[in-house]
């Protein structure tokens, strides 16, 4: 479990890193879209915030090949902790 909340953490830096170059929703959408928004994602698990972030449109420019790699490899090591549980 230890090993398993240090992969999940490394998990959580690189969304962080990369959520910290977009910009402001708050800026291009309404106030009450933004709040519909972060209550549509407060209520997804965690696989769910994984998914959405990894299968992102392909157009999208933030993320480097070497970011999603990463976070691949991040991923990666997380599932086989858990396999390795079972």
């Amino acid at each position: 479990p230890a090993a398993s909340s240090y992969e999940a953490q490394e998990v959580l830096n690189l969304m962080e890193e990369e959520a910290a170059g977009a910009p402001s929703l708050s800026a291009s959408i309404s106030e009450r879209d933004v709040r519909n928004l972060h209550k549509t994602l407060a209520r997804m698990n965690f696989s769910n915030l994984i998914g959405l972030v990894t299968h992102q449109s392909p157009s999208r420019a933030k993320q480097t090949p070497e970011s999603a790699e990463k976070l691949a490899d991040a991923l990666e090591r997380l599932r086989g902790h858990f396999l390795q549980e079972q």
